[in-house]
């Protein structure tokens, strides 16, 4: 982030409304340990309107859900990648297994939450990823990345 920066940039995609209240919340609450925010520039529901806002922002980061209606995440991951290479990807998903799990780490997103994880990992993780981090849910890296 260039230091005339002050916030990054976020996009939510997410169909399910207390997902993207926490998620809202968070960044509208939080400050950074470099003194910048999170700006909230667009809130989607589903999947055609996620890429219509990263299309439209390219934002810093967006959070996603990996099932959303109308065009998957796994299609979303993809098209991000290819209109705004710069955008970190940080999944939230309700989805268990570990194969379908693996998958997603191997796209290459930033970060994967499951949706069981505590508010506690999202406040300490996600600064790291907007610095170049990457974090996924630890029962992934322990059963298939060792």
């Amino acid at each position: 982030m260039s230091k005339s920066k002050k916030y990054h940039s976020i996009v939510i995609a997410d169909d399910h409304e207390i997902i993207r209240g926490v998620i809202r919340d968070y960044i509208e609450n939080t400050v950074l340990n470099d003194g910048s925010v999170m700006k909230l520039l667009d809130v989607a529901e589903n999947g055609l309107e996620a890429l219509a806002s990263v299309k439209s922002c390219k934002p810093d980061l967006i959070f996603l859900d990996i099932t959303m209606p109308l065009v998957t995440g796994a299609d979303i991951i993809h098209d991000v990648r290819r209109w705004s290479p710069n955008t970190k990807i940080v999944v939230f998903t309700g989805i268990t297994g570990a194969g379908i799990l693996a998958s997603i780490v191997e796209t290459g997103v930033e970060g994967l939450f499951g949706k069981g994880s505590t508010v506690n990992a999202m406040f300490e993780q996600i600064p790291k990823v907007l610095c170049g981090a990457r974090y996924v849910i630890p029962p992934i890296i322990n059963r298939r990345f060792k």
